[in-house]
């Protein structure tokens, strides 16, 4: 690999953002370029196992846990610069999301015919039941983080269009993504009856779209309760990222790389895990 080609590519990739970002990326790559010289590779022969294998050198080295991370921020950059360029495989930008770069097993990925099974089939009693089932269909369908779903209000659904608008967050790009048919009905359900009986039941008066049972408008506790309630239902399902992680794996097999990483507001690579 030639390093002052790649340093040049690289801060033009870089030229929407900050000086000061530019810098600092260009800056971690440089050790990462001297440590692969030795191997002569070209970029179409990068695999994780390398990027895996610089994150642990840096961790022998003794950087810490602030260092690695951005590290990461900057090689995630190289390597979406290198497919962008065609000079390496998308799949290897797929590892990244899924796997992430440090060695911590990853549950298994659901299907996209296990995710409509699963959301079809859950059903709960109750006002917190139908509230559930209209997060769900955000999780599964949309990919919403956990921070999107507590800081939706309901001007963000937009049931005529059958869209929900996601604003803008410290980790991702503001987006508006379509509603399947057969959500469109629960969340309309939920917007004009669930959660207005929520709101008279708890005394509260709020924009947010997701109404929590207890007394405070914690969003925290209405994720924690469908967390509970999935684990219940369905052991297989270990986190939301895991959730996340599958509708991410069939945008990307549906729509290729780079709708994908736009429907997940991502500015950046970023390993699924950390979302």
């Amino acid at each position: 690999m030639d390093k002052e080609a790649i340093n040049t590519a690289f801060l033009d990739y870089l030229s929407e953002h900050s000086e000061s970002l530019r810098t600092n990326y260009l800056s971690r790559i440089q050790p990462f370029l001297d440590w692969l010289a030795p191997f002569e590779l070209s970029t179409q022969s990068l695999n994780l196992n390398h990027f895996q294998g610089y994150i642990f050198h840096m961790q022998e080295q003794g950087s810490d846990r602030l260092s690695l991370n951005n590290t990461l921020s900057a090689l995630r950059n190289l390597l979406y610069m290198f497919i962008k360029n065609g000079e390496a495989n998308e799949q290897l930008a797929m590892e990244f999301y899924i796997k992430g770069i440090f060695k911590k097993p990853f549950p298994p990925l659901f299907s996209w015919q296990e995710m409509e099974s699963m959301y079809e089939q859950f059903s709960t009693p109750g006002l917190s039941g139908q509230r559930n089932k209209a997060i769900l269909g955000l999780l599964f369908y949309q990919a919403l983080t956990v921070d999107e779903i507590i800081n939706l209000e309901i001007n963000h659904l937009d049931l005529n269009n059958k869209q929900v608008h996601i604003p803008q967050t410290h980790r991702g790009r503001a987006r508006s993504l379509n509603l399947e048919q057969h959500q469109t009905p629960i969340l309309e359900e939920y917007l004009h009856k669930t959660r207005e009986k929520l709101l008279l039941l708890t005394d509260k008066e709020s924009d947010k779209l997701f109404i929590s049972m207890s007394e405070k408008q914690e969003g925290i506790n209405i994720t924690d309760n469908l967390r509970s309630t999935l684990r219940k239902r369905y052991p297989q399902i270990s986190s939301y990222p895991q959730l996340r992680a599958s509708t991410l794996l069939h945008w990307y097999h549906t729509f290729g790389l780079e709708t994908m990483r736009e429907m997940a507001g991502h500015y950046y690579i970023t390993a699924i895990t950390n979302t």
